[in-house]
């Protein structure tokens, strides 16, 4: 049903509620009917959900919790193992098997495996495998025992693994049985391995051994485990383990309170007589976070220095399925679910119909009152802002559009060209065809203007016979080649007089450029070109002196202009987006180049070093905000990487003019080049109180070097600090 906002021709406030009314009336009835309806159908499905959804809910929160602390655990084995690998004494220990450091080494160890009774065995390996020292912690609350019985490592999966790892290195292997002299322990135990280098020499060439922590976490998934359903006092949890390169699943079972080890040819979990919840591949609620993948997460949420790496074995996909006998959810089912279906019925359908009725009459008042508001502001204000003998904007009109165009983008340096255009001796056209010809050649006048003009162009009269016109967003070049066309289409258009007659029109402009953010001066600075063309014979185009006047380079050491930037992360300030941190800003000459996709998903994947430098990263394209947020689109699906920074879009080449990569005169044509703006490819250094600190240019073709940027910048960092103290 189509309701219209057109006041009749009567235009009387009764004619437009009476012409509605019945069909509006009509129309929020059925709504309100239907929407009554379809509101009880999905109440009524949220009521039969809702229990399932707050144990989803509860499962999934507490597991999400469980991925974090077990994130966390990882991490503080692998520091406690790099810890005990890089003390000299243990080095010591193994470069030299026979000597008493081991003695010595020993009581340390024991301590830290009594302090820390998650790990139920401490061991150190030379580097053939074989054990120098071991301690076992059977249980937690029990002592430590040192065997010496000691084992040889050498064929074990985890010892293979961490031969290969760099130094610095740390390898942590998946949930899995614990085993000693090849025999699973009984009852089994869910155990990882966590494995580091022992290297010496210069720059760590040699490797003498590994020390090895054994983690029980079976605890810690039971302490999960019980957080789960809290409502219920009996349930199994299944964490299943399927390793992508076998088709036999691992699967740990939890079961009022006992651990038990399965590995079948598919998932334990009954079909049937039970309700089961299965986690897995979201990562915010299951253990998929520990994968192969998760060396990346590991490495960001802890800060893990750049060197340091986490080579895991973790199968692909691991999940976590909690199975309820149907009686035990019956039950929980029988005590949450709300009741009362009839009441509600009615309530939901008489609430849905009372407030579509309200809402009908609140909307038509509101309509009839928009409209007929609207159509008197417009029609007030088009008559102030129109000249009425050209139809082009009067002197008022023209101050409104160009506040709002202040507000919709900077209007900073060489950013607009004002246009004075006079009619050349329009006294002696009044004289000799009359005044009713003057004007019939002004009203011309403005159509032969207002055809050359672009959308964003501004066109007024100013008065008499002089025009205004000026040009947002456009060079000295640009401004010159668009008003000698126009100068040209008026001295070519055949102007007609109130009797027929022909008439020769032309026209002198004056240009001046709004270098210094100052509309009046510029005016002023038109005004007196204007002036300056009549003076050199008319029907010329004459340009103010200061708009051919050298923009200012930003040198070393000085203020960077706080310039207003368009991105795709938003609009800001310089100075704001800068703050109290320095900045990087990488300069690109167009989106999609091949060298500058690389850089740019390097510079993003470098987040943490930025952030331990506080320093922020700004990306600068000539190219338009929506090019950007394509680019950053296909960056993230052929790269995996997020470019978390803004990409300023500088296609009125502001930026690139103030930090010298392009001269004053440059431009962009239709259809122009990644090599029309080669020289937009820089990388500039502001320190936070806003001054430009270092300047480095690249050639288009060659990537920039990171390391040497890293450099400088720790470096300048260093000389303000050492400033600052002295």
């Amino acid at each position: 049903m189509h309701i219209g906002l057109e006041r009749h021709e009567s235009g009387s406030t009764a004619g437009f509620w009476r012409s509605r009314m019945a069909s509006v009336l009509l129309y929020w009835l059925v709504t309100g009917f239907v929407l009554g309806h379809l509101g009880f159908a999905y109440d009524y499905a949220q009521r039969v959900n809702f229990v399932r959804e707050g144990v989803t809910n509860r499962i999934e929160s507490e597991l999400e919790d469980g991925v974090e602390a077990y994130t966390k655990l990882i991490y503080d084995g692998v520091q406690h193992a790099h810890f005990f690998a890089e003390i000299p004494l243990m080095k010591r220990t193994l470069s030299d098997l026979g000597g008493e450091n081991r003695e010595i080494l020993a009581p340390i160890l024991e301590r830290f495996a009594n302090a820390f009774g998650r790990y139920s065995q401490v061991r150190v390996l030379d580097s053939e495998g074989k054990e120098q020292l071991r301690f076992d912690h059977s249980a937690v609350g029990d002592g430590v025992v040192r065997i010496t019985a000691l084992q040889d490592k050498f064929d074990t999966d985890s010892f293979e693994l961490a031969t290969s790892l760099p130094p610095g290195g740390a390898y942590v292997s998946a949930i899995s049985p614990n085993s000693e002299n090849g025999e699973l322990q009984r009852p089994p135990v869910p155990t990882y391995t966590t494995v580091v280098p022992v290297d010496i020499g210069e720059d760590n060439s040699t490797r003498v051994g590994f020390f090895v922590l054994n983690t029980r976490v079976g605890d810690f998934l039971q302490s999960v485990a019980s957080e789960l359903v809290p409502q219920l006092d009996s349930y199994t949890v299944f964490f299943t383990v399927i390793p992508s390169d076998s088709q036999r699943v691992q699967c740990w079972i939890l079961r009022e309170g006992e651990w038990s080890y399965q590995q079948e040819a598919k998932i334990p979990i009954p079909a049937a007589d039970y309700e089961v919840f299965v986690a897995d591949g979201d990562p915010r609620a299951t253990f998929n976070r520990f994968k192969q993948e998760s060396t990346a997460y590991l490495a960001q949420n802890y800060d893990v220095e750049e060197l340091f790496r986490i080579q895991t074995s973790m199968s692909s996909n691991l999940s976590v399925s909690v199975v309820i006998d149907n009686a035990d959810w019956d039950a929980l089912v029988a005590r949450m679910l709300p009741s009362g279906w009839l009441t509600r019925y009615f309530v939901i359908l008489s609430r849905s119909i009372l407030g579509s009725l309200v809402l009908a009459f609140v909307t038509l008042a509101y309509l009839e009152a928009a409209v007929r508001i609207k159509r008197s502001r417009d029609a007030l204000q088009k008559k102030l802002d129109t000249d009425h003998l050209t139809g082009v904007l009067s002197r008022s009109g023209f101050e409104a559009r160009r506040s709002e165009l202040r507000e919709m983008a900077s209007f900073t340096e060489a950013k607009s060209a004002i246009c004075f255009l006079d009619i050349d001796n329009f006294k002696l056209i009044n004289d000799t065809h009359g005044h009713a010809t003057g004007d019939r050649v002004l009203a011309q006048l403005a159509r032969v203007l207002d055809r050359e003009l672009r959308d964003t162009d501004l066109l007024a009269r100013w008065g008499g016979e002089e025009f205004l016109v000026m040009l947002p967003n456009v060079s000295t070049h640009v401004a010159h080649a668009v008003v000698e066309r126009y100068r040209k289409a008026v001295e070519d258009f055949i102007f007609i007089g109130s009797n027929s007659q022909m008439v020769r029109v032309t026209i002198s402009i004056g240009v001046s450029m709004c270098l210094k953010q100052d509309f009046e001066a510029a005016l002023e600075a038109a005004d007196n070109a204007l002036y300056e063309a009549k003076r050199l014979g008319r029907n010329k185009v004459v340009f103010s002196a200061e708009s051919y006047a050298t923009r200012p380079v930003i040198e070393i050491g000085s203020i960077v202009p706080n310039v207003f930037c368009r991105s795709d992360c938003g609009s800001f300030k310089l100075h704001d987006y800068i703050g109290e941190k320095w900045l990087v800003l990488f300069s690109h000459p167009k989106d999609f180049t091949p060298v500058c996709s690389t850089e740019l998903v390097t510079i993003a994947q470098m987040g943490a070093q930025w952030d331990r430098r506080n320093t922020k990263i700004l990306a600068l394209s000539v190219d338009p905000v929506a090019e950007h947020e394509r680019w950053k689109a296909d960056l993230a699906t052929i790269s995996s990487c997020e470019v978390f920074f803004p990409i300023v879009a500088d296609d009125d080449l502001v930026l690139s003019k103030m930090f010298d990569m392009l001269p004053e005169d440059a431009y962009l044509t239709n259809g122009w080049m990644a090599e029309d703006t080669e020289t937009v490819r820089g990388v500039f250094i502001v320190s936070p109180d806003k001054r430009l600190q270092a300047s480095l240019m690249y050639p288009m073709s060659i990537g920039r070097n990171f390391a040497d940027i890293i450099r400088i910048l720790d470096s300048l960092q260093g000389d303000v600090k050492a400033r600052t103290i002295a």
